[in-house]
């Protein structure tokens, strides 16, 4: 009786367990937003940003005024024995008479000072600087935009191959029951007919799918692991792909879309580069210009013989006036430093140039890649129809005996090799939209 229920409690548990771990339902969309929640690069991108702007606050904040206060105190005493004065005293031969004298006397003196500093002109320096960290801060943004665009596109190929690698197990699967079927109908008609080496070539088919089933079983296995390395879920966690490839494909626009990709991110990044150098090359030619600085304080000092000030003797002043600070030789160094960032806004055009160059093959090779495959997409259906229709015809011959295993295999053979054939070009026509995608669109 105790074992009886102890078993019962088991299965009991094992159907609670089952109900209670369903698998997450996982669309494409549902994939991009989970990846880029918590990417690394984009939490430190977007702190980035939060720096830059924290420098242009602080490199215009130096062109305000400051305002500083002094504060002192200090403590004098003079404690000496045996100081020899002269007096009016003199001695009997007419000589004056030194006397010693002990002085232990303490002076107290304090001081508050309060003083303003403006610049008036600083000939672009500051100014140079700003724009300088600024452009650093339309750099971070955009560099946050092109790693969005690549792990959109990195996150909607792994998914694309999740797929893929489901429809291609599936495929194997059932090429695999078709071989095992056309076995079953061998056994089925072993009175009839003689069918000894039908069976032969049947079991060896059945031998040879099998490690394909496998194959695309380990396959499945680490596309999901890598979509769920992307989307930050758990390894174990069991998911449900709900998106499906998409099957209507028409010609891309290839004038809009070449438009579209003098936009993209990396180009904007490489632009914004080199306006910050040049900016900075400004802020290091001014260097050698002059500094025109106001200021302004008051003054308060206190003198006295007691520690706590009291009874002492106040001086007050208060200033005010103009300061200019003129380089007038720093043997070339300003200059040597804006010419160094002049070169890196040079080396800067150069690499924007070299990236448009290459990109655009990109997009060209993709839109080419694009135009072929929707013909070969289209013929490959036609063969699928064919294969089919192939196929159907000899299972209906051979289960009549019209026909033997080997006719009957390649029939099945050509059938797999069509639909798996078309799987995969379904899967490029969408691999290249998702290329077109990430090199025109700007997805929020």
């Amino acid at each position: 009786m105790f074992k009886r229920s102890f078993i019962l409690s088991i299965i009991t548990l094992l159907l609670v367990t089952n109900s209670t771990t369903q698998a997450r339902e996982l669309s494409l969309n549902d994939a991009i937003q989970l990846a880029l929640l918590e990417n690394e690069d984009i939490q430190k991108v977007t702190l980035n940003i939060q720096k830059m702007g924290e420098l242009v606050k602080q490199i215009g904040a130096s062109r305000w005024f400051r305002i500083d206060a002094t504060f002192g105190y200090e403590a004098d005493r003079i404690n000496q024995e045996n100081l020899a004065f002269v007096n009016n005293t003199m001695d009997p031969k007419g000589s004056l008479i030194p006397r010693t004298y002990k002085i232990n006397n303490a002076f107290y003196n304090g001081s508050a000072n309060i003083h303003l500093f403006q610049p008036l002109d600083t000939f672009g320096k500051i100014g140079a600087s700003i724009k300088a960290a600024k452009y650093g801060v339309t750099m971070s943004k955009h560099q946050k935009k092109l790693i969005q665009r690549e792990l959109r596109y990195a996150t909607t190929l792994a998914y694309y191959s999740a797929i893929l690698s489901d429809v291609m197990l599936e495929i194997s699967k059932k090429s695999y029951k078709n071989a095992l079927k056309s076995k079953k109908l061998i056994q089925g008609a072993a009175i009839s007919r003689p069918i000894k080496s039908d069976l032969i070539r049947v079991s060896s088919d059945i031998a040879l799918r099998k490690p394909e089933v496998d194959k695309d079983k380990y396959i499945k296995k680490e596309s999901y692991r890598a979509l769920k390395i992307l989307c930050n879920l758990p390894e174990n966690e069991a998911i449900t792909l709900t998106s499906e490839f998409n099957k209507l494909f028409t010609d891309l626009n290839q004038d809009l879309l070449k438009g579209k990709l003098n936009h993209y991110p990396e180009f904007e990044i490489l632009k914004s580069a080199s306006d910050m150098y040049c900016s900075q090359a400004y802020a290091k030619k001014a260097e050698k210009y002059p500094d025109l600085v106001a200021y302004g304080g008051y003054t308060k000092a206190f003198k006295s013989r007691s520690a706590n000030l009291s009874g002492s003797r106040n001086d007050n002043v208060a200033y005010i006036g103009i300061n200019i600070k003129i380089p007038l030789w720093d043997h070339g160094m300003a200059n040597a430093a804006s010419r160094q960032k002049k070169i890196e806004a040079q080396k800067t055009e150069i690499d924007l140039s070299k990236r448009r160059k290459e990109l655009q093959q990109q997009l060209n090779n993709a839109m080419e890649k694009h135009e072929i495959y929707l013909e070969v997409y289209k013929n490959q259906k036609k063969a699928l129809n064919l294969a089919n229709k192939s196929y159907q015809t000899s299972l209906s011959r051979f289960k009549v005996g019209k026909t033997s295993a080997t006719e009957l295999n390649d029939a099945e053979m050509r059938l797999t090799g069509a639909h798996k054939g078309l799987s995969i070009i379904i899967f490029e026509l969408n691999t290249l939209k998702a290329k077109t995608q990430k090199l025109t669109e700007d997805v929020a």
